[in-house]
């Protein structure tokens, strides 16, 4: 397995799974909605998992068939373990998510 972080230039700051049959890109978009969240594609195959903030566990919101249950269970993984960093990359893009917007 090979994990890369580089800071996208084409609108998606990515971090790469490559397993013997994909490669599977999470990335944050420049021009998204709330709440936080990375996509995770592979081809033709997506996921949305949600970033939440620090405490609460990603949830994944939505994957096509063709990523297999293992690869969730990484990617769910791989998003927690890495949250601060996508957090700080949606900060920089959209804001702070975990701001109270009654402040």
């Amino acid at each position: 397995m090979y994990i890369a972080v580089t800071a996208g230039n084409r609108g998606r700051v990515p971090r790469a799974y490559h397993s013997p049959n994909k490669v599977i890109q999470i990335c944050v978009f420049f021009h998204d909605h709330m709440p936080a969240h990375v996509h995770a594609i592979a081809d033709s195959e997506m996921a949305r998992i949600t970033l939440e903030c620090p405490g609460v566990d990603p949830i994944i919101e939505y994957a096509t068939d063709g990523i297999s249950p293992r690869e969730l269970r990484w990617l769910k993984d791989e998003v927690a373990s890495h949250r601060d960093k996508f957090l700080m990359e949606w900060s920089k893009i959209h804001g702070d998510p975990c701001q109270d917007e009654t402040e």
